[in-house]
């Protein structure tokens, strides 16, 4: 992997979550939320979860605390549900982000990074302009419910994932769509992304459509999934599921820069206050 390389493992693994903005008409309950399930899928491999409110005006602060960032998924897309406002303060945040760890990354520091389902869709299309929105670019790919994982050519990911477990998610509906949209692999968009991204697994929407549900950028530590690890509803899920938190936290072991404790500094705010994150679940 170009532009990165991997040192001493560190055994303190301490992994960010940033926080989804609170739909419009639950404000008066805080500012954002974040599901507890994917605090329990970063956990289950032991490492620790730090939240990062995504309005946070302390960004800076928090990467120094972490060795890697969760992208969450939500519907910051929806006008009926969340201000542009909101749209535009997540993903200057997660700019910020994909900046830091990039620049983390060309330097020698391994920084990874995750994203699922709207993580995954930003991530996906970090290095384009997002001021004018992104799902004008994307197409419709409807699933939610389960489906396979069909594998495309080698990856780190797939690596991974031990090859029985590969042939079970091949023939079987395993994993947790939720979703609206998604990149057709025949587009002329997602062929444009594969510049810089490998497709490690793809599905068919309700549409017939094949779309992108996994992916890895080939030069950095970087990885997305359109479905739901944090959402395993069988057993072959449930084995999927902590396969793939423990290859993320042994990925962000390589950050090996010596962080001051995340006890430190606040991680949810006071409730109702301009930086809360309500913890659902």
């Amino acid at each position: 992997m170009k532009g990165t390389r991997r040192k001493k493992k560190n055994e303190q693994v301490r992994i960010g979550i940033v926080s989804a903005p609170m739909p419009l008409k639950h404000l008066n309950r805080a500012e954002s939320y974040l599901d507890k399930a994917y605090v329990n899928w970063i956990e289950m491999s032991g490492a620790n979860a730090v939240v990062i409110p995504y309005n946070t005006d302390s960004l800076a602060t928090y990467l120094s605390t972490v060795h890697g960032v969760l992208w969450v998924g939500g519907g910051i897309e929806n006008t009926k549900t969340h201000s542009n406002e909101q749209y535009s303060n997540l993903t200057h945040t997660l700019r910020e982000i994909f900046t830091h760890a990039v620049r983390e990354n060309d330097r020698g520091n391994y920084f990874p990074l995750w994203g699922t389902c709207q993580g995954f869709d930003i991530l996906a299309m970090m290095r384009e302009n997002l001021d004018e929105g992104y799902f004008s670019r994307i197409q419709h790919a409807n699933k939610f419910r389960l489906g396979p994982l069909i594998f495309k050519g080698s990856s780190r990911l797939r690596k991974a994932i031990p090859k029985a477990l590969q042939v079970e998610l091949t023939r079987s509906p395993v994993v947790q769509h939720i979703h609206e949209f998604g990149f057709d692999v025949k587009s002329a968009h997602t062929k444009k992304l594969t510049a810089h991204l490998k497709i490690v697994s793809v599905d068919q929407a309700d549409n017939g459509v094949e779309f992108v549900n996994m992916f890895e950028y080939k030069k950095y530590p970087f990885y997305g999934c359109q479905w739901h690890p944090e959402k395993p509803l069988t057993d072959l899920g449930i084995e999927l599921s902590y396969t793939l938190s423990v290859f993320f936290k042994k990925e962000c072991s390589y950050n090996t820069i010596n962080t001051p404790r995340w006890s430190k500094i606040s991680t949810s705010g006071t409730l109702n206050s301009k930086f809360a994150v309500l913890v659902k679940g």
